[in-house]
């Protein structure tokens, strides 16, 4: 159905807070100023006119000018400079609004602060009674709401902005877009991180909660068991999602009176071979696949380092997926991969800190197995992934906890040009390389991971659910940061891709990663003369149609500006539980199970196999593959067979009753009776019938094994096969009918 666009005027005039109405970005009156410019602009700046054949490129210094044709706005002359000045006027203007809003609310978080008294120890009660608690609750909500509408006021004219100096450029001979932006990304209130307030939001409602610490277990080893699910955000829903979480868990950072805002930078440094063997294991989810990687958290350069490995177990064996780490310092990293820093050193470390030995076994275990895995494997750095993070928990409690991710980046560690972090002995890539736009690439969205450890028969706190069911967030089933990063920027070495890079959502941001001879392939040119990333071709994948996992927000999005299909992949607003099932992405692959049958018949006709894109790189999609999947299939198969079976029989009971012939007393032959020719034709018709059902089943048995075992994409079912079968016996039956129909009529086979 065919929509109108609606005009980004009307809709910010429909999104303005009434209160707030002369603070937004003056866009009629800035667009009107484009307009009248526009209407002399690009005749007065037209080489191609003037007294000489030179046009305007020539002057004189004894004449006087042609005088040139003024722009009129509200009955006033104006030029370009007038529009420059009314442009920095509508940002200053929100740049105060916005400052001072923020003001206004630093100065009630503080006085909700000292009203609470989350400075008193942790084991002093709250100094509120209770009807003080509940008004301080509402209070605390309300900051965290007017925060969010301070938030939306700021995103409305952000966007403003940017779409009135695109407009500028688009109408006005002279581009001004990209100086404008720069000045429009300095300003105070895009620029500067507010969340300190959500801080202290957190602690004034844990104090108000009461929450307890857990026990601090600092172990040499660390073991962590619980499920863990993981979530798209958009960059305009993080505040909405951290003023959700925080009402019920507290920020939770070590050091977090030392960090500028509520988030810690984390870098986690992946180890692979040349093969990709640890990606392509973690991607197909195969029983055991481990990931390795160093991480250091808040510094730039590292310390303290995380040696950390994540052994994935499929849950139907009754084991659970498992992270281990232990500590090293940095000096120690690189003796420990050369197998120079060695067990004993690090027992002797740990005996003089004065750990347990329950602790410096755990630790001999995983130190061995790791540095084995790294020296067998030949394991090498090669991806490196780094980002801010905020985690909200209780303290030393793991019963729920969540981590939200922004400001993404994969780093291919090693150079494609230059030196390698094994020819330069280091196990990180080497921060004076220049970093070009190849071997790094951005995320689009925030990544919300929701980890749970919960006892056996308890349920996720209702909270959780109705985040999940907000609409805020969108599930994606085993997004890994680790595996998108090398299938973006190792995309020639893989074999194999997750489906999550099909989504529109997050292909301009691989767009910019890849070559420019590459670009330019994978983009197209719209009539107006914009340019649009071509719809079916993946980066480097091959040519595969497009998913949208994320739908489309209507909060800051112009309903006429969404896309009106989805292909049903995301998840958003529909999880009931956090331990439903992931629904199987199902897409028509080509030729489903007659591909599967005619791809022989082609091959012995044309020769060889048929073309295929050389760069296509298949999809992984999650699959849970348990063995009662392939107990289906042969239970699938018993059913054809035992039909099979039933018109087998019957059609040689019949074929078998209807004899050779009879004779008389004397021993000559009289022939078939009626009733035997009659039960010949129908044995006959129905054998050929019996044999095809048994042949189809084991055909359709092991065409849906193979995929089963392979975790192949797409449909498991035929839907022509059974409508065929059907049909046949159908026919074969409507036959028999119609010959005992017919009166008369003499029956020869």
């Amino acid at each position: 159905e065919y929509r109108k666009r609606m005009k980004f005027g009307q809709y910010l005039e429909n999104q303005t807070v009434p209160e707030w109405s002369g603070q937004y970005i003056d866009y009629s009156a800035l667009k009107d100023i484009i307009k009248a410019l526009a209407s002399v602009e690009n005749v007065a700046l037209d080489v191609g006119t003037g007294k000489s054949g030179f046009g305007e490129r020539v002057t004189s210094l004894s004449t006087i000018p042609n005088p040139t044709t003024q722009a009129k706005y509200k009955g006033k002359d104006i030029t370009e400079a007038d529009f420059f000045t009314e442009l920095e006027a509508q940002m200053a203007k929100v740049d105060k609004f916005t400052h001072e809003q923020l003001t206004s609310l630093k100065a009630s978080v503080d006085e909700l602060e000292d009203r609470v008294g989350i400075t008193d120890s942790e084991q002093s009660t709250s100094r509120l009674t209770e009807q003080g608690k509940t008004k301080a609750i509402e209070d605390a909500k309300r900051v965290g709401d007017k925060f969010l509408k301070i938030e939306k006021f700021a995103n409305l004219n952000f966007l403003g902005f940017h779409k009135i100096l695109k407009k500028h450029d688009k109408q006005l001979p002279i581009p001004c877009r990209r100086f404008y932006l720069t000045r429009l990304h300095n300003q105070r209130w895009v620029k500067h991180d507010y969340s300190k307030v959500f801080v202290t939001l957190s602690l004034i409602h844990a104090k108000l909660r009461g929450d307890k610490s857990g026990a601090n277990l600092n172990t040499g080893a660390q073991n962590f068991v619980r499920s863990t699910t993981k979530y798209w955000v958009r960059t305009e829903d993080i505040s909405r999602v951290k003023h959700i979480v925080l009402q019920h868990l507290p920020v939770f950072q070590h050091n977090l009176g030392a960090l500028p805002g509520d988030s810690q930078f984390c870098n986690s440094v992946y180890f692979d071979n040349t093969q990709l063997e640890l990606y392509h294991g973690r991607l197909d989810k195969s029983p055991d696949a481990i990931a390795i990687r160093f991480r250091w958290y808040a510094t730039a350069d590292p310390k303290l380092v995380f040696v950390e490995r994540k052994t994935h177990h499929d849950s139907w064996t009754g084991d659970v997926s498992v992270k281990e780490r232990f500590t090293l310092d940095e000096s120690q990293v690189m003796p420990f991969l050369r197998g120079e820093f060695t067990i004993e050193n690090k027992l002797a470390e740990m005996k003089k800190a004065g750990k347990s030995e329950a602790d410096m076994k755990n630790v001999t275990r995983l130190f061995t197995e790791i540095y084995q895995q790294i020296d067998s494997k030949q394991l090498r750095p090669t991806m490196r992934t780094q980002y801010n993070r905020v985690a909200y928990q209780i303290p030393f409690d793991a019963t729920v906890r969540v981590s939200l991710d922004t400001n993404l980046l994969m780093i291919a560690e090693n150079p494609k040009v230059g030196p390698d972090c094994q020819t330069e002995s280091r196990w990180y890539r080497n921060p004076n390389i220049t970093l070009p736009p190849t071997e790094f690439t951005t995320f689009p969205h925030a990544v919300l991971e929701v980890k749970l450890s919960l006892k056996e028969g308890e349920e996720a706190p209702q909270w959780v659910t109705d985040l999940i069911n907000s609409g805020y967030v969108t599930q994606v089933h085993k997004f890994s940061k680790f595996i998108h990063g090398c299938a973006t920027l190792l995309s020639e070495d893989v074999q194999a891709v997750p489906y999550w890079v099909d989504d529109e959502s997050i292909r301009p941001s691989m767009l910019r990663s890849q070559p420019r001879q590459k670009k330019r392939s994978l983009m197209g040119i719209k009539k107006n003369g914009s340019v649009e990333i071509a719809s079916n071709t993946a980066f480097g994948f091959g040519a595969h149609e497009p998913i949208q996992l994320m739908e489309r927000k209507p909060s800051l999005v112009p309903a006429a500006y969404q896309s009106s299909s989805a292909n049903g992949y995301g998840t958003v607003g529909e999880r009931t539980s956090l331990t439903s099932e992931f629904p199987v992405f199902v897409r028509e692959d080509e030729g489903g199970f007659f591909g599967f049958i005619c791809e022989p018949i082609k091959r012995c006709l044309f020769g060889g196999s048929h073309q295929v894109d050389s760069g296509y790189k298949p999809r992984k999609t999650p699959m849970k593959v348990e063995p009662k999947v392939f107990l289906a299939n042969e239970r699938t198969l018993l059913s054809w067979l035992h039909m099979a079976i039933t018109l087998g029989s019957i059609s040689a009971a019949l074929l078998g009753f209807s004899g050779v012939g009879n004779s008389t007393a004397s021993g000559a032959a009289v022939g078939l009776s009626k009733g035997q020719q009659g039960a010949r034709v129908i044995g006959l018709l129905l054998l050929p019938v019996a044999i095809l059902f048994c042949g189809y089943a084991l055909v359709t048995f092991y065409w849906r094994g193979k995929r089963i075992r392979s975790r192949t994409e797409g449909i498991f079912h035929d839907e022509v096969g059974p409508f065929l079968l059907g049909t046949i016996l159908i026919i074969s039956l409507i036959a028999v009918f119609l010959i005992y129909l017919t009166e008369g009529t003499a029956i020869h086979v």
